[in-house]
């Protein structure tokens, strides 16, 4: 298990990112079990609504493990 980092996140799911290959690669080989924060979520879709869009924020809250009652709370507060 590791500790999400916002920009190795961003990385992964942002195809225009310089680091996304790499990102990808690396999930690929190491298939880590995340640890997210509160912090850490909150920060991951702030920062894609501002490098991108809420279409791009929602779509990366779709993807990462968000317990299902924080879904909703999320979802609301960003999207």
């Amino acid at each position: 298990m590791i500790f999400a980092d916002t920009s190795g996140l961003i990385a992964l799911f942002n195809p225009k990112d310089d680091c996304h290959n790499a990102a990808v690669e690396w999930f690929k080989k190491n298939r880590p079990k995340l640890i997210l924060t509160d912090y850490i979520v909150d920060e991951l879709l702030v920062l894609a609504i501002s490098r991108a869009d809420k279409q791009f924020a929602l779509t990366i809250s779709k993807r990462i493990p968000i317990p299902g009652e924080h879904q909703k709370n999320y979802r609301r507060r960003f999207l």
